[in-house]
């Protein structure tokens, strides 16, 4: 058994290997990003075996967020704002062999991701005899080369690994038919991800694990700095383990935010 609950084993589920991935982007005022998300997406996992459509949500986007996530080849939709009401908007559509892959806008999935991820169904299905129904890649790196990078990439693996424990940067997938299942995102303003993995990790057990790094915008651990940015995702993540309200972790994390912001423009 894994961390907490029964696992499903039922034959009622896909293929092992799933063969159609629907990568969705939630957008928020993202113009300089949104389209290098995109296109990691359509052109880095398509394969003779694969079909991939990227659809970007939109929660209200001011910028030129919409025109450049479909000049860059997406679908767009449009919902209320926040990833958890944006993301399950982009998976309603998906049908239950397919696999949704959930990438964040200032983001880009490895090249081969799509060869990645079915080689890694594939170990896993050997090893424990069963499918697995959904997974995470390994790691993220930050867009500038370094020592912060290399830091972040290292902990981020090994919480990973140890902890089965993905954060949301990572693209989280799943088959469409276990995120019906267990009823898809929660529509919290804060921890959207980390509620998803650990009802997937009950319900379903370990994820597939793809060895391979998400490139992420550094821009968050800009504002902050390293240190900072670390320490506060952990006493968020420690509240949150005690039971303090996500909208009381957004109100904190977002004013952190908000105060350093502030501060760097002194």
């Amino acid at each position: 058994m894994g961390a907490g609950g029964s696992r499903v084993t039922s034959d009622r589920y896909a293929e092992a290997v799933p063969m159609d991935y629907r990568v969705v982007i939630p957008c928020l005022n993202e113009e300089g990003q949104v389209a290098n998300a995109v296109k990691s997406a359509l052109q880095r996992g398509q394969t003779a075996l694969k079909s991939v459509s990227a659809v970007v949500v939109d929660g209200g986007s001011t910028d030129g967020t919409v025109k450049a996530a479909q000049r860059a080849g997406a679908e767009v939709l449009h919902s209320k704002r926040g990833r958890g009401p944006q993301m399950n908007c982009g998976a309603g559509g998906a049908r239950d062999d397919q696999l949704l892959l959930f990438l964040h806008a200032d983001s880009q999935l490895p090249v081969r991701y799509g060869a990645s991820i079915s080689e890694a169904f594939e170990r896993y299905s050997a090893r424990m005899a069963r499918h697995g129904q959904w997974g995470c890649f390994s790691t993220i790196q930050l867009d500038k080369p370094g020592l912060r990078s290399a830091l972040l990439r290292a902990t981020v693996s090994l919480r990973t690994r140890l902890l089965h424990l993905p954060y949301g940067d990572q693209a989280i997938f799943v088959r469409g038919q276990a995120f019906r299942e267990i009823g898809g995102y929660k529509e919290v303003p804060l921890m959207e991800d980390v509620d998803l993995v650990r009802r997937l990790r009950t319900r379903f057990g370990a994820p597939v694990i793809v060895p391979g790094a998400v490139v992420t915008s550094s821009r968050r651990w800009d504002r902050l700095g390293f240190v900072r940015t670390t320490l506060l995702n952990q006493a968020i993540m420690a509240a949150w383990a005690m039971g303090t309200p996500p909208e009381t972790l957004a109100s904190w994390y977002y004013g952190a935010r908000q105060l350093s912001e502030k501060r760097a423009q002194k």
